[in-house]
């Protein structure tokens, strides 16, 4: 074993993890200005951390400081957002973990590239992902064109991706977005967890 795996092993015992218990990753790109499309609300997937712990896996969050949560802590759940001295130490992360969520960043390739069973959450548009990844699920932000629900090539439509747009250009398409709410959420965990 080498040693950045002892360290890595090491560090994450001392912060209290359970190195020889499930984990499950979840990264929620969560900006404060809500400009970028593919945010969404760590809110929505708090009731699916409550699930996940309460079948005995344990819950780590990764991401950037603007997303920390403050209100929220449980036995069982670890949040690692914003700490730098994790950045180092996300890859004995990713690969010991059993399953990763997420919305549609960098973390998530990472996940999948590894073969981590990944539910990928509040998807923008097919076209920012490869369907080359057996262990992946998607669940798309719903699309609404001219206010009424859109049909399933409007996902392909797109050549950039809804992403890489503003909401105010979709506005102008009669084109509006719709965050996966915490049932969806907590559902589809459900059932990839059926699947892995």
């Amino acid at each position: 074993m080498s040693e950045y795996w002892i360290q890595s092993h090491e560090y994450f015992k001392k912060r209290g993890l359970d190195t020889n218990k499930s984990t499950v990753l979840i990264h929620v790109r969560e900006l404060r200005n809500r400009k970028d499309l593919r945010s969404a609300s760590m809110a929505n997937y708090l009731p699916t951390i409550e699930f996940l712990v309460q079948e005995g896996f344990q819950v780590a969050r990764i991401g950037s400081m603007e997303s920390k949560l403050t209100n929220y802590s449980r036995n069982g759940f670890f949040d690692f957002a914003g700490e730098n001295e994790i950045d180092d130490r996300l890859l004995y992360l990713f690969t010991n973990c059993k399953g990763f969520i997420g919305t549609s960043s960098g973390p998530n390739v990472l996940a999948m590239s590894l073969g981590c069973p990944s539910l990928i959450t509040n998807l923008t548009s097919v076209s920012r992902n490869s369907f080359s990844f057996p262990n992946a699920m998607y669940l798309p932000k719903i699309i609404y064109k001219e206010n009424k629900l859109g049909s399933v090539k409007d996902y392909f439509i797109p050549k950039m991706g809804y992403g890489e747009m503003s909401k105010g250009y979709l506005s102008r398409l009669g084109i509006e977005l719709r965050e996966n709410d915490q049932y969806e959420i907590l559902n589809s965990t459900k059932r990839s967890e059926e699947h892995t």
